[in-house]
């Protein structure tokens, strides 16, 4: 049975045909030493079927006496990648699995694809004497087809820097027009190559193999190019240095996106750095003593660490998606730093009014919008700071648009969401039900729960209950939560146990399109 590789460009399904009709044994081993693919010509060479070939020692296909020096050679190629494959070949011999041994000419090389590490092996029988140029010609047609077809930016020069072979991602990669660049100088072909890489060539050249991660370049355009690389020395048959053989990768895009990251790094630390001398002068008006000031401030620092978190989170996720054809994905976690950004504005606008809201002097601008989804939205944003084993569990029943000031809502369920988290480390329940005109919002942890002592202070400003002393906080979320309800015209209640939990739960009105609306059954 033929074993077929599967690819998903077209290029990949050229590669995947001339790697089944070659030939030329083909043989894909990983680290292991493992037999990842093999292509019909090496099962007919070896006498195995492809599941026979597929996961068996490639050293087996050798006579035992050569097997560990072969161990010992894969061992190096894939732990030091400074080291040079014998790119001219070596004539061996193959035990096949009938038993009788067969002289071979074999070739390695290494092979990346789908992001792992493998050596390429290229095995030809050795018919007779007279053959071997024949066989050995095939076995150049092969490499040169495996060149020019493998998903890898791969270029082979000659000791002038003159292009011998070269892959189809080097031309896309360095966007070479010319149809046919072999036997033309890499110098002609890039005059803007920097002096520093002209002189790596010539250590190459030398004997020496050099690689380079994150390296750039400025073009004669302007333009600045980042590239990863690996250069080593091909060698004829008779020793000599033929050539260099380069392996790179441009990473443009991935530091472009870096780039992008980093000024939005800055400027939320601009902001912030604004925000916060804006809120210690507001400070120093409000409070007269260090303490009250130093209160307030805690309190900013609590009401930050959500969105904040979701920031962090986006961006190091964004980091990942490194590819031109990711770029939906990265505004995707653009827009959602970019949002936290301005929530995190709106929590500072807010802190800094505290003293207006106490006094009545702010005012709820209801709008209408779809509760389910924006509470869905809440889900997915706090999903990512979760502890290890915490879950919500999300339930919602009811109609789904409602008229409500979603600014004040969005407060008030970060609030009592980041204390669930903080307090627990076990799934938490958040159920919605609205019915009519009445929305009903409860928030179940399983955690430390509050002392029946001291539950009724918790919405006075600064309290904190002795089981949570050391819990980072400032006493004043729930103070604000009951501050935002009340101007809403809701209410809230709770019933906790020490050791067991606390449960939130929150009232609200909506008067949606005019509606005459009731409620007549509570939670289950």
């Amino acid at each position: 049975m033929t074993n077929t590789i599967h690819f998903a460009s077209p290029d990949e399904t050229d590669f995947a045909q001339i790697f089944s009709s070659a030939g030329v044994g083909i043989i894909l081993v990983n680290e292991a030493g493992q037999i990842e693919q093999a292509n019909p010509y090496a099962e007919k060479l070896f006498g195995y079927s492809a599941e026979e070939l597929i996961g068996f020692p490639v050293e087996k296909l050798l006579p035992a006496h050569f097997r560990s020096k072969s161990i010992r050679y894969r061992e190096i190629l894939f732990r030091r990648p400074e080291a040079s494959t014998n790119t001219g070949g070596i004539y061996h011999q193959a035990l096949r699995k009938d038993e009788t041994i067969i002289p071979v000419h074999i070739t390695v090389t290494r092979y990346k694809h789908n992001d792992s590490e493998m050596l390429a092996v290229f095995v030809n029988r050795i018919i007779s004497q007279f053959h071997d140029q024949e066989q050995l010609l095939m076995k150049e047609q092969s490499i040169r087809l495996f060149m020019e077809h493998t998903p890898s930016a791969v270029a082979i020069f000659d000791k002038q820097m003159r292009y011998i072979l070269v892959s189809r991602r080097w031309i896309e990669d360095y966007q070479i027009h010319t149809a046919d660049i072999t036997g033309v100088s890499h110098y002609e072909l890039f005059p803007d190559v920097p002096l520093r890489w002209r002189e790596f060539h010539k250590r190459g050249l030398a004997g020496e193999t050099l690689h380079c991660e994150e390296d750039s370049f400025e073009r004669l355009d302007g333009r600045k190019e980042w590239v990863n690389w690996e250069l080593c020395p091909w060698f004829t048959y008779s020793g000599d240095i033929g050539g260099v053989i380069i392996f790179s990768e441009v990473i443009t895009a991935r530091k472009q996106v870096e780039e992008e990251l980093r000024k939005l790094n800055e400027q939320l630390e601009e902001k912030i750095v604004e925000r916060t001398l804006l809120l210690a002068d507001a400070l120093d008006r409000a409070y007269e003593t260090n303490e009250m000031k130093s209160a307030f401030v805690a309190m900013a620092s609590h009401e930050f660490r959500t969105p904040l978190s979701a920031i962090l989170s986006s961006a190091a996720i964004a980091e990942r998606y490194t590819e031109v054809d990711q770029q939906e994905k990265r505004e995707k976690h653009f827009l959602r730093i970019k949002s936290s950004v301005m929530h995190l504005v709106d929590i500072l606008d807010d802190f800094l009014s505290l003293e207006r809201l106490e006094q009545g002097k702010i005012r709820a601008e209801k709008l209408v919008f779809d509760l389910e989804e924006f509470m869905q939205g809440i889900v997915d944003e706090f999903s990512e700071i979760l502890k290890k084993n915490q879950v919500i569990h999300h339930k919602y029943s009811g109609d789904a648009e409602v008229l409500l000031d979603k600014k004040i809502l969005r407060n008030i369920m970060h609030n009592l969401l980041s204390n669930a988290i903080k307090y627990s480390d076990a799934p938490i329940d958040l159920k919605v039900d609205v019915k009519r005109q009445q929305i009903r919002i409860q928030v179940r942890d399983r955690g430390i729960g509050i002392p029946a002592e001291e539950q009724n202070n918790i919405f006075n400003k600064f309290f904190r209950a002795r089981n949570a002393a050391y819990i980072q906080g400032t006493g004043l979320g729930l103070n604000i939560i009951k501050n935002y309800i009340d101007l809403l015209g809701g209410a809230i209640e709770f019933s906790s146990h020490e050791g067991e939990g606390t449960v939130f739960t929150v009232t609200l009105y909506s008067n949606h399109g005019g509606r005459q609306l009731l409620i007549d059954e509570a939670f289950e």
